[in-house]
């Protein structure tokens, strides 16, 4: 497989799971997103995942544009 079928395949057995767990628990969407909140978290902190702060008052405008 490559990548981007390795991609789609983890994000259908994702979808499935999420599908089954809301089936057969008494979850709700909440819950269920603010549990993959965390892991996402925890897996951004894990890898060191860092992200670059961008001062939006100092990008150009017309990156602010709707493209109108």
């Amino acid at each position: 497989m490559d990548h981007k079928e390795q991609t789609l395949a983890f994000s259908n057995a994702l979808h499935k799971l999420i599908d089954r767990y809301t089936a057969e628990f008494d979850l709700s969407m909440h819950a269920i997103i603010g549990i993959l909140e965390d892991k996402k978290l925890s897996m951004l902190l894990e890898h060191g995942v860092s992200f670059e702060e961008v001062d939006l008052e100092d990008l150009d405008d017309d990156l602010l544009s709707d493209g109108d």
